[in-house]
């Protein structure tokens, strides 16, 4: 089946599919789900609110990616680099980051700060294992090529390891970026009262939805953040392919699945 056959038979499965489930367990209606988008829409929160929790997940996302795959480099290319931080990384890589929500919380508010902070700590180790992983088993000839080339740090990963791991380096992108938008939602349960524009986001607009018993509006975040979530991933893709192709010259099509 084709991209354009799928995109057009999948909304009305799930359609189908809900219509019978909302039925059997008392859900909205798919009529329902619509109208509450509808209301969204015309009081303006539905796409600022989308636009929101976008911002947020992309600022921790970059940031936790790029510092974790920096590091996975180091500690996956040099062993004494690993041995010296390697037991400290593996214990915060175990500490879960919704346990940290409340001191984070506590100790720095709930400004945009801390929401970016947890988003890109989780983000970080995920990131940093893919990178390590890939660069500890990487081909010696690569690091005997680079070394043979009299290549200077910088071009030594730039030229060689990126393009070498980059596949490895895609699919970790893509499980941070999934985690990512796991935990825009848990802080923004924590709260988002602050004045101006990074007000709200869908995450606080599903935990007002329950406390005003409304399940329409619950479900219908709940949905957009599925679909939001498969448009950041193809253009995350789309975005990495493009940037692969021009910096190696390869078509990385591993990385469409």
């Amino acid at each position: 089946m084709g991209l354009a056959a799928q995109v057009s038979v999948t909304p009305l499965v799930f359609a189908l599919a809900w219509s019978l489930v909302s039925r059997a367990y008392n859900l909205p209606s798919v009529a329902e789900l619509a109208g509450a988008i509808a209301e969204m829409v015309r009081s303006g929160t539905y796409l600022h609110d989308i636009l929101v929790s976008s911002i947020r997940g992309l600022a921790g996302f970059f940031v936790g990616f790029g510092l974790g795959s920096l590091t996975g480099m180091l500690t996956g290319r040099y062993v004494r680099f690993f041995l010296a931080v390697g037991g400290l990384l593996l214990f915060l890589r175990w500490t879960p980051v919704l346990a940290l929500l409340p001191i984070t919380v506590r100790v720095a508010g709930i400004g945009e700060g801390p929401k970016i902070f947890l988003i890109a700590w989780a983000c970080y180790f995920i990131s940093w294992t893919y990178t390590h992983v890939a660069v500890a088993g990487l081909n010696p000839a690569y690091v005997w090529w680079s070394d043979s080339l009299g290549l200077s740090v910088i071009a030594r990963f730039w030229k060689v390891y990126a393009p070498a791991v980059a596949p490895t380096l895609v699919g970790g992108a893509r499980v941070a970026l999934a985690v990512a938008m796991i935990v825009v939602v848990a802080a923004e349960f924590s709260g988002t009262f602050q004045e101006g524009f990074f007000r709200d986001g869908l995450g606080y607009r599903i935990s007002r939805a329950v406390e005003t018993n409304r399940n329409d509006i619950n479900v219908s975040c709940i949905i957009t953040l599925g679909l939001l979530g498969i448009a950041l991933d193809f253009l995350l893709v789309q975005f990495v392919k493009r940037g692969l192709r021009r910096l190696t010259g390869i078509d990385f099509y591993r990385v469409e699945g």
